[in-house]
């Protein structure tokens, strides 16, 4: 379905850099420009009219704070709809250009997020080439600045963009932003989420009158995976590997953990697991469900609702995958799980 055209004199928001048209595949060093993008096009399903949270809006705020909207035009503004307010949502200070009132996304900083264990969330060997998974994780320092002619107007649009990234953003999209087919995501603070106080400065060569301020804090997590590739000398499994696997013997159990067993969200997981040799060796499939400790005990850490499998690998085989079921060779077990609320 085709997107309607913005209206005459009024360029859309989200050129040149939106969240679906830019950025495929690689784009690491476009973290805090996509986040800040992600952010503005959540505003924006709020404060316009036609936009698709814009109903949560009609049915919890009060008429004055539903005058804001961004999809007016001037001649839209003065002659068509009076009791509407343009309002300039902008992520970047060029494109507001100083009209109120506004709400501008600032960028504030970027600090190292914690991505657990190791960034490497998966590799292997295939055909003479080492393939790979990498975790993006960056936490983004975000202020969005509303700024009015008048100080309860400035109160008013302040308080529902808290109450946007606050309580809606829980309701609406369990404070999470994501683009379809996209490898990242954005993740909105649980809490810490913080409006300063009000502040006014003269306009400029006019001392009456006032421009009011107030800043919205939050800290943002943008998580993304990115692909790497190198090729690798061909690697001759040992013969032990081939050995040990003919061989045989006692094979691991994890007592306490079976097939699509529910696993509840919040505490670590202690698992027991029987006949676990040396150079075997755990993982899971998605670290973004869970992780799994490197050395005993075996905790088992949920991060977010979903399903991951366990796996246990053993050193002693070789790591390439088998041609006919497409399985690494290395694999002992492998259990399904879940982890609830």
């Amino acid at each position: 379905m085709a997107t309607a055209p913005p209206p005459l004199g009024y360029s859309s928001l989200l050129v040149p850099e939106s969240r679906e048209d830019t950025y495929n595949d690689q784009i690491a060093d476009k973290s805090v420009s996509l986040t800040k993008s992600a952010i503005h096009k959540y505003l924006e399903s709020f404060l316009s009219p036609t936009g698709e949270n814009r109903g949560y809006l009609r049915s919890t705020i009060s008429s004055e704070g539903l005058q804001y909207v961004t999809d007016l035009t001037f001649d839209d503004e003065m002659k068509i709809s009076p009791n509407l307010r343009k309002t300039y949502l902008a992520r970047f200070f060029a494109e507001n250009t100083g009209r109120l009132p506004s709400v501008l996304i600032i960028d504030q900083g970027v600090e190292d997020g914690d991505v657990g264990i190791n960034s490497l969330v998966e590799g292997f060997g295939y055909k003479n080439k080492w393939k790979g998974k990498i975790l993006n994780f960056i936490k983004v320092n975000l202020s969005v600045t509303v700024a009015t002619y008048s100080e309860e107007d400035t109160t008013t649009l302040s308080s529902m963009i808290f109450f946007i990234f606050n309580t809606l953003s829980d309701a609406v999209l369990n404070r999470l932003i994501r683009a379809p087919g996209k490898k990242w995501e954005v993740r909105l603070p649980m809490a810490g989420v913080t409006a300063s106080q009000l502040s006014s400065i003269p306009v400029e060569g006019d001392n009456k009158s006032q421009i009011w301020t107030r800043s919205i804090d939050l800290i943002c997590d943008f998580e993304s995976i990115s692909e790497i590739q190198m090729p690798i000398d061909k690697i001759v499994p040992p013969v032990l590997g081939s050995v040990a696997q003919k061989e045989g013997g006692p094979r691991p159990q994890v007592l306490n953990l079976q097939p699509n067993q529910g696993i509840p969200l919040g505490s670590p997981y202690l698992l027991f697991i029987r006949n676990l040799r040396v150079g075997y060796t755990l993982g899971i499939s998605d670290p973004n469900i869970a992780l799994i400790s490197d050395d005993q005990p075996w905790y088992l850490q949920p991060i977010r609702q979903g399903k991951a499998v366990l796996y246990i690998f053993s050193s002693l085989l070789p790591s390439d995958q088998d041609k006919n079921t497409g399985q690494k060779k290395n694999l002992i077990l492998d259990i399904p799980f879940r982890i609830t609320i």
